[in-house]
């Protein structure tokens, strides 16, 4: 049906359609003049011919789309290949002549024409503006979109030795924009094939980019552990180009993976070392350093997390927008275990707010953060909606562990509605999970106390007696919960253990 309208309106019709055709399914008539190479009005007579044949609409002034999609994709599939091309190219040129000085508002638009004018060509034109629009979407907090945009332009790049190092260094992008996003697979997997590029070409910058990305949403020693990034870890620190703020950022990863490893020792000396090396940093390096879970620790007390907070907060106002959520997320878990509510609240305030009009994993975790803070005052219906709030944005980006946070976050609640004892079907899976120390067991254990079970509760206890407690972020849960378990069962040595790591954490001493 197509065909036979355009066959009745002539040659210089079809022309001017085919023209616009690749402009898009909308277009702006200057542009489409420019590209045709004729005025205005001669192309309005055209499209006016179109018009009376149900091909074109008009909705505004100088401005017209296709009356059907069909339409568009029938004149644009038509062109052969180098027309296509010469056709896009036409209409690229003229979109930068038209936005000359200013083309960030066009970009998208721009890169999706130079990437078809250069089929079969030169894409440097095509991979610069790709990029330009991922970088773009990603400061406005479309990650998925800028991850898209990171995509295609590693595609555009299709194995030409030229693009190596924009290769990874764009790969470092794609996977930061996933990470955010909640692809935390895709994330990783971009993150190590960076990371493995970068060290094969002696890339110090890259390499330490690649391992700084945060793919993991959880940060419990049952989480599935990481040897690989380990490893490249190990390599990278050991290149003599590294920086300073490159070495940090490195420190908080390599602390990072050995808590899902249960090397304790090793993630403490690794803490001490970046401790040691934070206050030499400018602020605007701090940002991937405070982002991963590796410097904060339960254990360093509310004096440390009070210093810590001011150093936060720089990383967090200097760092590039998708480090910026990390910095107070983190912090977060460091105040409320450390009893320093009101830098807790300012956490939650600033995630809040750096999360706003886009969908993030940093957005759910805020959601998170609240309903926490929510059932310590006792406001247990804002709580719930709070935790439904988490439950649904997490959901939307499927994040792997949505089920774990959603279980952590609704014991609490039940905790204050006194419904604990309903719960022994989650008791049942915690009591096998991971280490005795860890933070699954004492959940179960909890469990057990409110179903009058102090036998199973006791049996738990002794499992723990003697052991160096989970060093992660479940570390506070851990701690509380054995507290309670060790007061119920009357096991006065581990309330004595346990008032003394209470003790600690508090700042008491």
């Amino acid at each position: 049906v197509v065909g036979r309208r355009l066959s009745r309106l002539g040659d210089e019709v079809e022309t001017v359609l085919r023209s616009a055709a690749v402009i898009g399914y909308e277009f702006d008539v200057d542009l489409l003049a420019d590209v045709v190479g004729s005025d205005a009005d001669q192309v309005l007579d055209a499209l006016d011919t179109a018009a009376a044949a149900n091909l074109v609409v008009e909705v505004a002034v100088d401005r017209h789309r296709f009356a059907h999609a069909l339409v568009r994709e029938t004149l644009h599939g038509e062109l052969s290949s180098s027309r296509r091309a010469r056709q896009h190219r036409k209409v690229a040129e003229a979109l930068e002549a038209c936005h000359e000085g200013d083309i960030d508002p066009i970009v998208a638009e721009l890169a999706t024409h130079w990437a078809e004018a250069s089929s079969g060509g030169d894409p440097t034109r095509a991979i610069e503006l790709a990029l330009r629009a991922g970088v773009l979407a990603s400061d406005r907090g479309a990650y998925e979109n800028a991850a898209a945009w990171f995509a295609h332009t590693i595609e555009l790049m299709d194995g030409d030795s030229d693009f190596d190092a924009d290769r990874r260094r764009t790969l470092v992008r794609l996977a930061q924009s996933q990470s955010v996003s909640g692809s935390s697979s895709e994330a990783r997997a971009n993150a190590l094939a960076a990371a493995r590029m970068a060290l094969g070409a002696g890339d110090a910058e890259v390499a330490s980019d690649a391992l700084g990305v945060v793919s993991r949403s959880s940060f419990i020693e049952t989480d599935e552990a990481d040897p690989e990034k380990i490893e490249l870890l190990g390599h990278v620190l050991d290149m003599d180009s590294l920086t300073a703020a490159q070495r940090a950022s490195l420190l908080g990863q390599l602390a990072t993976e050995y808590i899902f490893v249960r090397d304790i020792a090793a993630r403490r000396r690794v803490q001490d070392t970046l401790r040691e090396l934070l206050p030499t940093l400018e602020a605007r390096d701090l940002g991937p350093v405070f982002a991963s879970a590796g410097y904060f620790r339960a254990s360093l007390g509310h004096a440390l997390v009070v210093e810590s907070t001011a150093m936060a907060r720089r990383a967090a106002v200097e760092s590039a927008p998708i480090h910026a959520g990390g910095p107070w997320g983190n912090l977060f878990y460091g105040a409320l275990a450390a009893g320093a509510r009101a830098i807790a609240e300012e956490s939650v305030r600033e995630v809040k707010s750096r999360a706003a009009g886009s969908t993030n994993r940093f957005g759910a975790f805020a959601h998170m953060s609240d309903s926490m803070l929510q059932v310590i005052d006792g406001n247990i219906d804002a709580a719930t909606a709070s935790m439904r709030a988490m439950d649904e944005a997490m959901r939307s980006i499927e994040l792997p562990e949505s089920a774990n946070y959603h279980t952590s976050t609704r014991l609490m609640i039940r905790r204050e509605l006194g419904e604990l004892a309903d719960l022994g079907y989650i008791a049942d899976v915690a009591e096998t999970l991971g280490h005795p120390a860890g933070t699954a067991r004492p959940i179960a254990a909890f469990i057990r106390v409110h179903q009058g079970n102090l036998d199973a509760a006791s049996a738990a206890l002794d499992l723990v007696r003697g052991e160096q407690f989970s060093d992660d972020a479940g570390y506070p849960l851990v701690v509380s919960l054995w507290s309670e378990v060790a007061r119920a069962t009357n096991d006065l040595e581990m309330c004595r253990v346990l008032a003394d790591e209470i003790s600690l954490t508090s700042g008491l001493h």
